[in-house]
């Protein structure tokens, strides 16, 4: 065996690398040890050491934030220092070269470190297009992050009823004002009444704005206003608006980069102002351009506290999770987080540009004539004008000037609206959307199409007769089958014993209401002799039902819209239930291996036609009360299970 030298391997070029080169990997307490079998050793242990070559420090250009006209913030991570110390680490960019390098325009952040960096270029020009990625040093060699584009976005200005104009930034999705409100009048010309006294303050029953105190600098801090003024919806200029708790955790989540804690984020909305955020909080770097200052806030005793240590800023959203009538305010200090005030609180308010809703398009219970439309806001975007329903049988898109228009209350926006038609035509294909309007404009949800329940029916070899609805391009009964006949008159023989091969179908548990109700248990053996199924009609294949899967949406959806609604006939909770009218009921099933019934009202399995690669099984679709999914898999052929029937097209 070779013998290990005692110095380090020459270089190529035939310099040998100092020895503060190598790194030994030495151990602590609990030690983190390598071997076969082995994991950890204590710190007594003698053991063998191996050592590895330093390296060039490895470096990510991180998130880049370029919402305002002619700035840029940078973020970069040294992720690893190779071994020893980085030197340097810091930025460099370039207009023209589409990869940069230390040739170019270079922005040193720090000369030594490990971990975050960052930095705000100034004096872009708004829309061009600039190279940018991170780079590290350490006494190994240099090495740069991935190159990333950036274009800073000129997102304008604002302008209140005062007349007072706002620089803007965009981050994500979202507008924001980049200083603190400071109007004195609503957005109608109203004035806001400052109450600066703390008696005063504490006796209010009104919207109001106060300073912080007699040395506020309004220019910088803004007015602080109470939630009864929030709660007017006159406090943002027109076309903006008080943001909701949700708006601000997209905000929040849109600055947070990967695995950063809350203490990074607010490093990254903080001004970079050392004089008015104290030491022991720490100023931060605003990479973000939000710009955060510590305006403090008033508390509803009337007294002002923490001016200096952080950031307040209302929403509109009502903390629902108490008795107490608080409200979601976000927060920023050592941290950035939402936490919530009592309305009588004086803060901060930011406000954020419009933008078009976005819904989701409700429908429940569909029956012949009857069926349940309604909507859910998801975000407002902006204070609401109008919110309901267009629904229309031949317009496939409907809007609000061409269809039958439904609306409801647009205050209560947290609120899941719906509305009972009662005059639908039966067989009928319906076309439905939801709809907001906002300052935007109108906005709609997802478009819905869905069919009533048929007057037309279909009658078995019992004269049991059966209701019947399209979905998509299928016509399927909408009750479970019942017969105790084939389609040729014969009767169907009870399944009796253990793991029966004979053609049969069950009552559960022997009791003639669960057939009245929840129909028949047939094995697959009565499925597969091919007449269990009315004339003109079919017990489906595998196919039929994924595609009737597939057309409600995916397995993840279409259990919800399948299953009857309610828990008149399914147990508590029956998750996502929205019946579309094929109402799904669960029947249970009888188990043929142990000749005992199990889980009516909590699980439904109806056959398929197809069985399954080993020859004791076929597959099945199966639906459960506490799931909105729908499963398609494998059943034994002697279990019992319920039969729905397709017709044959």
């Amino acid at each position: 065996m070779a013998e290990m030298p005692s110095a380090p391997r020459p270089r190529p070029n035939g310099s040998v690398p100092a020895k503060s080169s190598y790194n030994a990997f030495l151990a602590t307490a609990e030690m983190q040890t390598w071997g076969v079998g082995l994991s950890g050793n204590t710190v007594g242990n003698a053991m063998s050491v191996r050592c590895v070559m330093n390296q060039a420090p490895t470096v990510i250009t991180g998130m880049i934030q370029a919402g305002r006209a002619t700035r840029a913030g940078l973020e970069g991570r040294v992720i690893s220092d190779g071994g020893e110390g980085v030197v340097e680490s810091g930025f460099c960019w370039s207009r023209t070269n589409p990869v940069p390098t230390m040739a170019d325009s270079v922005v040193v952040v720090t000369e030594q470190g490990y971990g975050i960096f960052c930095t705000v270029l100034t004096g872009l020009e708004a829309g061009a297009t600039y190279y940018v990625r991170a780079y590290a040093k350490n006494g190994v060699g240099l090495a740069y992050g991935a190159v990333k584009m950036v274009s800073p976005v000129d997102a304008g200005t604002v302008t209140d009823v005062d007349g007072q104009v706002y620089p803007t930034v965009q981050i994500g999705g979202q507008i924001w004002m980049a200083e603190n409100l400071r109007v004195t009048r609503f957005n109608d010309g109203t004035l806001i009444p400052e109450v600066n006294s703390p008696t005063a303050w504490y006796a209010l029953t009104t919207a109001a704005r106060c300073l912080y105190d007699s040395l506020a600098t309004v220019g910088v801090d803004g007015y602080l206003y109470n939630q009864l003024a929030v709660q007017t919806q006159k406090l943002a200029p027109k076309g903006w608006h008080v943001p909701t708790a949700t708006e601000w955790d997209t905000l929040l989540n849109r600055l947070r980069y990967e695995e950063d804690d809350d203490e990074v984020v607010a490093w990254k909305f903080k001004t970079a102002d050392n004089i008015r955020w104290k030491y022991w909080i720490g100023a931060g770097n605003d990479v973000s351009g939000f710009s955060a200052t510590p305006a403090g806030r008033r508390l509803p005793t009337g007294e002002t506290a923490f001016w200096g240590e952080c950031a307040n800023w209302w929403s509109t959203t009502r903390y629902a999770w108490d008795t107490n009538p608080y409200y979601e305010a976000f927060v920023v200090d050592n941290y950035a987080f939402t936490t919530q005030f009592e309305p009588g609180c004086g803060l901060s308010v930011r406000c954020l540009k419009d933008y078009p809703a976005r819904l989701i398009t409700g429908l429940k219970a569909v029956r012949q004539t009857t069926a349940s439309i309604g909507v859910q806001v998801v975000e407002a975007g902006g204070i609401l004008k109008r919110l309901g329903v267009c629904l229309s049988s031949t317009d496939s898109l409907p809007d609000v000037i061409n269809a039958q228009v439904a609306t409801f209350d647009s205050t209560r926006v947290t609120d899941a609206h719906w509305l009972e038609l009662d005059t639908l035509t039966p067989g009928t294909t319906y076309y439905l959307r939801s709809f907001a309007e906002n300052s935007t404009g109108v906005s709609y949800g997802p478009l819905i199409c869905f069919n009533t329940q048929s007057t037309d029916s279909v009658v078995d070899a019992d004269g049991n007769v059966y209701h019947t609805i399209k979905i998509g391009s299928q016509t399927w009964m909408v009750e479970n089958l019942k017969t105790t006949k084939y389609n040729d008159g014969t009767s169907i023989g009870v399944i009796s014993g253990y793991h029966s091969t004979t053609p049969g179908y069950s009552t559960y548990a022997n009791n003639s209401s669960n057939k009245d109700t929840y129909g028949l248990l047939y094995n697959w053996y009565a499925v597969n002799t091919g007449k269990l199924a009315p004339e003109g009609w079919r017990v489906p294949t595998q196919a039929d039902w994924q595609a009737l899967v597939d057309y409600l949406g995916g397995s993840e959806l279409a259990g919800g819209k399948l299953k009857e609604a309610g828990t008149t006939h399914w147990e508590s909770p029956n998750t996502d239930a929205m019946d579309w009218g094929f109402a799904a009921l669960p029947g249970g099933t009888r188990d043929g291996s142990a000749a005992i019934f199990r889980t009516l009202r909590s699980r439904g399995w109806w056959w398929t036609s197809t069985p399954a690669t080993q020859d004791y099984n076929a597959y099945t679709m199966g639906l459960v009360s506490w799931m909105g999914s729908a499963y398609i898999g494998e059943g034994y052929k002697s279990d019992a299970f319920s039969v729905r029937c397709i017709k044959n097209e």
